[in-house]
């Protein structure tokens, strides 16, 4: 089944959730009118990035009311939201996917960076389960920026029968080369081989915006089994992308290059405990 996939690059405002909810209400219409059936939002898209002491604050639990809108909204268009989620007293960075009127699916993140500019770890709890989940338009995956650094997140997705990856981002520039901000040459990059080598659409939703002096530079895309980028976003500036998605073009590059068919996970799984006992 061919869908329509919408990213809204946008750009929060820190702290604001009556704002940022408006915001996304705005950019579920603008999809709507453009027949999009997914439509993608960035990592803590309803609150900011940089929320620090706030982030206990402001961290929604799944029944929150605030968040029947947009239940509601799922109801004819899916949506993938970034939040604060509290759960058991803790906060976590959380993507939820809304389908149906429901939560169909909850990502909280792994890998949380605490160097340099980055304080993730210092005031959210560490998500532990990395899972594709069943979607109405195919088995998916969602991971949330820096989880894609490391290869083995969207290998255990692949692994777990994901044909498609939700990628949301908060990433800050860190300088300007030409007219290309950093690090987003090395992200693409990044993605194309996850793209190619996992045999798998791959949906990057990243932001724009300030905050505290630090900015992000958007530049949102969609990349296709083959690691070519079908549409992308400008950079700084908001907006929304869309693209037609073929199952086909899997289809066809699964059968031209069966890697997952291929793969050895019991030998994999052997090596790993391996490495985790000693390498011995």
């Amino acid at each position: 089944m061919k869908f329509k996939v919408g990213i809204a690059q946008i750009s929060p405002k820190l702290g604001d959730l009556d704002f940022n909810l408006l915001k996304h209400f705005e950019y579920v219409e603008k999809a709507k009118e453009e027949k999009v059936d997914l439509l993608i939002f960035p990592e803590l898209s309803l609150t900011g990035y940089f929320l620090q002491d706030l982030s206990r604050e402001i961290a929604l639990r799944l029944d929150d009311p605030n968040l029947e809108g947009l239940k509601r909204a799922s109801r004819e268009i899916s949506l993938v939201v970034g939040l604060a989620e509290k759960s058991d007293g803790f906060p976590y960075i959380s993507a939820l996917y809304l389908e149906g009127g429901e939560v169909v699916h909850v990502h909280r993140k792994v890998y949380l960076p605490t160097h340099g500019m980055f304080e993730d770890g210092k005031y959210f709890a560490r998500g532990s389960n990395i899972r594709a989940f069943d979607s109405r338009f195919g088995r998916a995956g969602l991971l949330i920026c820096r989880d894609s650094w490391h290869l083995s997140s969207g290998y255990i997705l692949a692994q777990d029968g994901a044909k498609f990856l939700i990628l949301i981002n908060a990433s800050p520039v860190r300088g300007v080369k030409g007219d290309v901000p950093d690090p987003d040459p090395m992200l693409k990059k990044l993605f194309s081989v996850y793209a190619y080598y996992l045999n798998l659409y791959l949906f990057f939703a990243h932001r724009v915006g300030c905050e505290d002096g630090l900015c992000f530079y958007g530049g949102s895309a969609i990349f296709n089994p083959l690691g070519q980028v079908e549409v992308s976003a400008p950079y700084f500036h908001e907006a929304l992308i869309t693209a037609t998605i073929d199952p086909e073009i899997w289809q066809r590059k699964n059968s031209l290059i069966p890697l997952r068919r291929d793969e050895d996970l019991e030998m994999v799984s052997r090596e790993i405990e391996r490495i985790k006992n000693g390498r011995k």
